[in-house]
This record gives C-alpha cells, structure tokens and sequence, in this order.
C-alpha cells in the first residue's frame, strides 16, 4: 500500500499536500496549506486557526531542513502503518466477534425456547390446578383431557407466535448489532486518526516555531559574533567606552564654558542691539533728513532739467546760427550731428566738445568781426583822404 503524503489540511480542504505547499503565518505562527490559506485570507483575511487579522504578505513559504522532513516522514509513515494494522486486527476481530456472537445467538435461542415451553407449562399446570381445585365437582376425566388438550394448542399456537417473532427480533439484532460494532470501530478509528492528524499538526507547529526560533538564533549569534568575535574585542571596546566617557566629560565642561561664554555673548549682544536701536533711531531721523533733501533735491533737479532743456535749445540755435556765418558742416562732424539729433546731459563729453566747438566758432566770429571793424576804420580813412584830396584837386581847379 503506497504512504500518502507528508502533510494533510485537517482545517479547510482536508487533502493531502506536499512540502512544498507548507506555509507559516508570521503573526500567529500557525502553519497552514499553501493553497487554503491564500483562498481563506482572500475572504476573510483572518487566521483560521486564531481569527487574528491576517494579511497575505503576513503568509510566508517554510524551506525545513531535510533531515528533518524525512525523520517526520518516517515517524509519520510507522504511525500510519502501525494504523493500517490496527484496522485490519480490528476486522479480524469484528469476523471473530460476529462468529462467536452467532454461536452464542443460536444457544441464547435454544435456551429461550426451552425456557418458553417451561414457563408456559407451569402456567397451564398451575391454571389446571386451579380449575380443579374450584370446579372439581363438575369436571371429569373426560372433560379434564379436554381442556389440558385446548390450553396446549392454545399454548402452542403462543409459542409460535413467539419464535416467529424471536427470528425477526434476531434478524434486526444481527443487523443492528453489526451497524453498531461498525460504527463503533469506525468512531474508533476516526478518533485515532484525528489524533494522530493532530498530533501530526502539533508537531508541524512546534517545528515551525523551532525554525523561526533557530533562524532568529542563526540571526543573533551571527550578531553576536560579529559584535564579539574575541575577548580582545571586548577590552578594545572597554577602552572605547572609557575613552568616549571623558571626551563626554570634556566635551561636558567645554559646554559650561561654552554656556557661559554664551551669556556674556547674549549681554554683549543685548547691549549691540540697544546701540544699534539707537543707531536706527538716528539713521531714521538721518532718512527722514535727507528725504526733505532729497524732495527738494527733486524739486531742483526738474527746474535743473528745464533749464538744461533751455541751454540745449540756446545751443542748438547757436549752432544754427554759427553754420550760417561761419562755414561748418554738421552732417560730417559726428559730435555736431549727435548732438543736433537728441537731447544729451549737460555734463556729458558730447556736451562738452560741442560747447569747445561752439567756443572756438565765437573765436572765429569774434577775429571775423575784428576783422571787418578793421577793414571799416581803414576804408574810412581811405575815403577821408580822397575826399580831402578831392576837394584840394577842385580847388585847383
């Protein structure tokens, strides 16, 4: 007979499943089938086993050590076996229970019959007794036979009424009997199995406890080891720790006198700050100084641009002037025509060579006029001379 897998769902599918199919709640730590438990946490997302909330991320697959498998498979494969046996003793014994029990029927039978027959016997032989002891005056012989002979076909008649009736009873008992020995030994053998199914669960639970227990072990000591591989380690560590406690000691002082630096910053800061209120106070009234200044600064500047904008046109008008008397081209001097084009500030260069240009044209009419007073005073005196001789040469005449 081939053993039937390792594990079985006694809670939800109740098949039989494979290693493979073994799972663990990380919660509760109760181990379930694979493929139940996803269905079960779909619907209800509780732990079947506790009802504690229960995600499908908390569902985790166990990988058990091997040896340790085929230890429970061969623990588990002795308990079915030996199960197996139980059964068919249990057969055996139920054949050998029917068999004794129907040799025992047919004497029960034989001696029931036999009891039958005396019992009704000595109520007739009693009921006889009676009769003759009321009525022996008016029965005789004849009579007597008669009635013995009534009461016994009447009794007989009894007596097979009963045996038919004890074969039926024994029909249903047989029966019955063999329905109850079943069922017995079937609850029997359900109740063994379900133990041995719990006891097969109990051991799967205690051997996922002991994994995650060994895997938090593996965990720790290789954190132990890690953390203390040796005891110099540890006495480097010491003197770490001791080394660490008096920086925290110097570094505890220094904070003192960082503290205390700190409040005489805090003074010399409280009393920056009354200066510098005071010094707003005085920038204030400084802006507010300088915000009259430069309100009338702003006053001067437009009556400074308007009469800017009136120089700029006197110029302008200079040079105009001077381009008719004197011979200058403004359209090839550059400063001339930038100037003549757009309104330029009175400081700047472009100013400042135009008006050295408009100089040195007042230079140039200035010798110009010089020159033509010069040339009046001589032909004035020319013609003052001709004139005198014009007048002598008349005379002559």
């Amino acid at each position: 007979m081939a053993v039937p897998l390792v594990f079985n769902c006694h809670l939800i599918c109740y098949d039989d499943f494979g290693p493979d199919e073994l799972c663990v709640s990380v919660k509760c730590g109760h181990v379930m089938h694979s493929k139940c438990i996803n269905e079960w946490i779909n619907k209800q997302n509780t732990c079947p086993y506790c009802s504690i909330s229960t995600t499908i991320h908390d569902i985790i697959q166990i990988y058990y050590d091997e040896t340790v498998s085929d230890l429970f498979s061969g623990y588990y494969k002795g308990k079915y076996e030996k199960l197996q046996k139980q059964i068919e003793d249990e057969k055996v014994k139920k054949s050998e229970t029917l068999e004794k029990y129907t040799y025992e029927t047919d004497d029960t039978e034989k001696d029931l019959n036999i009891q039958i027959i005396k019992q009704k016997n000595k109520k007739l032989t009693n009921l006889l007794y009676y009769k003759i002891a009321n009525e022996s005056k008016f029965i005789n012989q004849d009579g007597l036979e008669s009635l013995v002979q009534m009461e016994i076909a009447s009794k007989t008649e009894q007596i097979d009424f009963l045996k038919l009736q004890l074969l039926q009873e024994k029909e249903k008992s047989d029966s019955n009997i063999k329905e109850i020995l079943y069922q017995v030994k079937f609850h029997e053998l359900e109740d063994k199995i379900k133990y041995q199914k719990e006891e097969k669960n109990k051991c799967l639970q205690k051997m996922a406890n002991l994994q995650l227990l060994c895997n938090k072990l593996i965990n720790e000591n290789y954190i132990l080891r890690e953390k203390y591989l040796t005891i110099d380690a540890c006495q480097e560590l010491k003197n770490k720790i001791k080394s660490q406690t008096e920086i925290i000691n110097s570094l505890t002082k220094e904070n003192e006198y960082l503290k205390r630096q700190k409040q005489n910053y805090n003074k010399l800061i409280q009393k920056i700050n009354e200066k510098a209120d005071q010094k707003y106070r005085d920038l204030y009234i400084k802006y507010q100084d300088l915000k009259v200044t430069s309100e009338a600064m702003e006053s001067k500047s437009e009556l400074f641009e308007k009469k800017e904008k009136d120089f700029y046109g006197f110029h302008r008008n200079i040079i105009l002037l001077a381009n008719k008397l004197v011979p200058i081209d403004i359209k090839t001097d550059d400063s001339l025509r930038l100037f003549m084009r757009e309104k330029v500030s009175l400081n700047s260069d472009l100013w400042k060579k135009v008006s050295d240009t408009i100089f040195n044209i007042y230079k140039i009419l200035t010798r110009v006029m010089e020159m033509d007073i010069l040339m009046h005073e001589s032909a004035g005196k020319e013609h003052s001379h001709s004139s005198k001789a014009f007048k002598k040469n008349n005379n002559l005449f």
